[in-house]
This record gives C-alpha cells, structure tokens and sequence, in this order.
C-alpha cells in the first residue's frame, strides 16, 4: 500500500489506521454475516465444499442505518448489485441463482435483525430450499486537506451467508469489501465544484471518474460495486468455480 508524501502528516493517522484495519486484501475479510442472523446459529467449521449444483434464491438486505446516509443505494441500483452478483456466481454445473428477491430493509443497524421465519416468509411463493443472504454496510472517513479539498473514503462491505431454510442451517459465509476516494474542490470565491472519485491512490492527472451527478451516491455506487465483485471472487474460488 503507498500514500503520496503529502498525506502522510499527523492529522492524517486515523485514516491510515483505518485503512489498515477496515481495507486489506480481500483474501484476509472475515465474514460477519452471522451479526446480522438472529437465532440462526454460524458452526465454527464450515465445509470446505458444498455438495453441486447449489440450487439457491439470493436477497440483498440493507439496514437502515445505511440507507440514511449521504452513500445510501438507490432501490434500482441495489437491485442491480444482486444482479451483478447473480451473474458473476452463475455456473451450469455448479450455482443457479433461482430467483432473486427485492431488497429488503433492515431495522436499524441491521443487527440480529435477519429471522429464519422471515426468510421462509420472504420464498414462500418460490419453490426454494437454500438462499444467499447479502447485507451491505459501510463505514466512512473524512478529512479536511489544504483548502479548498475536503476527501472523504467509503469502506462498502457485502456479507453473505448461504442458508438451508429447511433445516435453518447455515451452509457457507463469506465477504467482500472494497474502499473509494471522493475528493472535492470547492471554491466558494470562484464557484468552482469538482467532484471525483478514484481507488486508493491518485496521480495528479489520475485515473479518476468526474462526477455529474450526487458525489456521494456515486461513492457508495462505486465502493459497493468493488465490495460485491470481491464476494463473487471470494466465493467462486471457495466453490471451485475458476
């Protein structure tokens, strides 16, 4: 991991700390899945491979702590995310994604608040046995640089738990989580606004994406998006799919 020089003074320790706690390859993430399941107990030892085809429903749920924020998901876009996810997991002789459900909201930080009888609540019209859980969450560090920059950084995380709803048994965990910058350029004398955002590290000339609309809904677009692609690698490796 490299910071330009400039970033490294004292006011800027807490994002390194945080960087180093919160991002990391994706291959050291430890799921926390089993935070958001209330009496659907995670085993220590999971099975390092799943009887195929896995056969499976996939729900995105969001709390709605996290919808309150200025990096909240639009209900499109989250339904797009379980569609990239869908798509980067499907495999003829090994995963089908079934159906995928609407979003669904979680109560305030989404802790303990996922139920086994509201998942068979949620499939109950649906001939499905077994369904990917994902809750997104995210946590944010902002920082004021020489005027007129403010950066802020978003950690998006996707945990995932695969759940037999007939037995309520908790067949595989996993998770991805990826971070973005969003660096804005205001000048209050001159009228200058010139949001964009990049990943990590940035060069004077970039590579960055300018932002047309909301600044901060594309920062959580972006880091969501990079969370959800590292779940889809993280679990086709666990499940022998490369």
């Amino acid at each position: 991991m490299r910071l330009k020089a400039e970033h490294l003074h004292a006011g800027s320790i807490l994002m390194v700390v945080l960087l180093i706690e919160l991002n990391g390859c994706a291959a050291t993430t430890t799921s926390r899945a089993g935070d958001f399941l209330a009496g659907i107990p995670v085993p220590p030892a999971q099975p390092q491979q799943l009887a195929t085809p896995v056969r499976a429903g996939l729900v995105l749920a969001v709390p709605e702590a996290e919808s309150a924020k200025p990096t909240a998901l639009t209900r499109k876009f989250q339904e797009s995310l379980t569609e990239r996810i869908k798509k980067g997991l499907h495999d003829p002789q090994s995963v089908e994604i079934k159906q995928v459900l609407p979003p669904i909201t979680l109560p305030g930080n989404g802790l303990a608040a996922i139920t086994l009888d509201r998942l068979r609540e949620l499939v109950k019209d649906a001939q499905i046995s077994k369904l990917f859980v994902v809750v997104a969450s995210s946590q944010a560090a902002r920082r004021v640089l020489p005027y007129p920059r403010v950066e802020t950084q978003l950690f998006a995380r996707m945990d995932m738990a695969l759940i037999d709803l007939a037995t309520g048994q908790v067949l595989l965990t996993d998770a991805g989580q990826d971070d973005y910058f969003l660096l804005d350029r205001y000048d209050g004398v001159r009228d200058i606004y010139y949001p964009h955002i990049f990943y990590r590290a940035i060069t004077e000339s970039g590579p960055f994406q300018v932002v047309d609309g909301d600044p901060y809904v594309a920062l959580g677009e972006k880091a969501f998006s990079g969370a959800a692609d590292q779940l889809i690698m993280r679990l086709r490796e666990k499940l022998n799919l490369f």
